[in-house]
């Protein structure tokens, strides 16, 4: 027989070597794998985790199920909600992102949650985030024509409506069903989502056309289903997301459906002649050449004002440290200001709704030359008109705007540099 403290550590060694094995099992996915036939050549497939209470369809966004999609909707069957998980891309083999997602038509939505009402015996709630909330609402409108028995209302996460990204400087244009939308709506805003500054905007045009929208802010959230975005305030909205998403549901299935709104045909995607908005090069800057204000605290400590930089070429990038091509692009920033030393020429950049210990940590990581500014709010990549990582502006010795990208770039590319100076006097 073993000494009693000697027992105890074998006991606690025993112990632990479990944690790893029960985090991994956490993370697997969970529930019942499904498939539904749409006809002969499609089937949807997914996973279902079976209770008694409410029924959720949750279709996912344009970059598919998420580890926190599964454990959410654990979460959710623990308080009785019936849920089912679909990726419409992966089932229909379309490409990830998001012009896949926005140019989905609305029926398999529809056709899926009405099967699913005539098995369950009950309306179903459509529950999705970003841009899968474009589909959604499209599905959701066929159901209020084809079975509105079928249809409780909709739960949508930082929604994206945006029929495309904005190039820099321009005002964000919205797909039309946000204009035809009339059923019961729960929307969780992400206050710092690159997204939040469009919602007053979209519940504003959702009202107007006589949905009932209920906004629950999610304070200090930049992406609730992304694994990158730990802050606690994201831990914390995990832990209660499925109450609150539990608690809403019986409000949502009390309200009446309406008929669906009037509208030519489904609200088409817009074509492909429209673009996307995304730069793949410097260029001129299409919106008011004004800066807006930008007086914020770097990283260190100091104060940097925009109006500071007057008499100079200033390059004001805005980026976050879990935007991949924002981190990709650093090296070559670094080397610009290493190329431009001694010139009237002055690089900046703006860090998105991070903390300050969480830019340290990055900074920590990696070499970063230039100030680092903290927008922890995101309120001045709003007064930019931010809508994708990396954005960046170029501004001239006289204060004006005139070159921007919203994309990562080559900055110590030939042309690029040649662009730059161009903008310096006395070159």
């Amino acid at each position: 027989m073993y000494p009693l403290r000697l027992q105890f550590l074998l006991w606690c060694c025993l112990w632990l070597s479990t944690l790893p094995a029960a985090a991994a099992d956490d993370a697997k996915p969970g529930g019942e794998v499904f498939a539904v036939a749409l006809g002969e050549e499609t089937e949807i497939t997914g996973r279902h985790y079976a209770a008694n209470g409410p029924t959720v369809l949750w279709i996912a966004s344009g970059y598919g199920l998420q580890p926190r999609h599964d454990r959410l909707a654990r979460a959710l069957a623990g308080h009785d909600v019936d849920v089912w998980l679909a990726d419409l891309l992966e089932s229909l083999f379309l490409p990830r992102g998001t012009a896949a997602i926005r140019a989905l038509d609305g029926r398999r939505v529809a056709t899926l949650a009405i099967h699913l009402c005539r098995q369950r015996g009950r309306p179903v709630t459509l529950v999705t985030g970003s841009y899968g909330a474009i589909p959604v609402l499209r599905g959701a409108r066929r159901v209020q024509g084809e079975a509105p028995d079928c249809l409780a209302g909709a739960m949508l996460f930082s929604p994206s409506f945006l029929a495309r990204v904005p190039g820099l400087g321009e005002d964000p244009e919205f797909v039309p069903i946000i204009d035809h939308t009339n059923i019961p709506l729960v929307i969780f805003a992400a206050e710092k989502n690159s997204n939040r500054g469009q919602m007053d905007e979209v519940r504003r045009r959702l009202e107007r056309a006589g949905a009932r929208v209920w906004l629950r802010p999610m304070p200090g959230v930049t992406a609730l289903f992304y694994e990158g975005d730990n802050a606690p305030a994201t831990r914390r909205m995990l832990e209660a997301a499925p109450l609150a998403m539990a608690r809403l549901l019986p409000l949502l299935n009390r309200m009446p459906t309406p008929p669906p709104l009037p509208m030519a045909g489904d609200a088409a995607p817009p074509g492909p002649q429209q673009g996307t908005g995304i730069d793949d090069r410097l260029r001129p800057f299409r919106g008011n050449p004004q800066p807006p204000p930008l007086d914020l605290p770097t990283a260190d400590g100091r104060r940097v004002r925009i109006d500071d930089y007057r008499g100079q070429v200033t390059l004001v990038n805005f980026w976050a440290s879990w935007c991949a091509p924002c981190v990709k692009e650093i090296p070559s920033l670094n080397r610009l200001k290493t190329r431009m030393a001694g010139r009237p020429f002055r690089l900046i950049s703006v860090n998105y709704g991070e903390s300050a210990q969480q830019v340290h940590a990055f900074l920590r990581r990696v070499e970063v030359r230039f100030p680092v500014l903290l927008d922890i709010d995101g309120a001045v990549a709003r007064q930019w008109k931010v809508f994708a990582f990396p954005s960046t502006f170029v501004i001239d010795s006289e204060g004006r705007i005139r070159y921007g990208v919203n994309a990562a770039i080559h900055w110590d590319d030939a042309a690029v540099i040649e662009m730059l100076e161009g903008l310096i006097p006395g070159d």
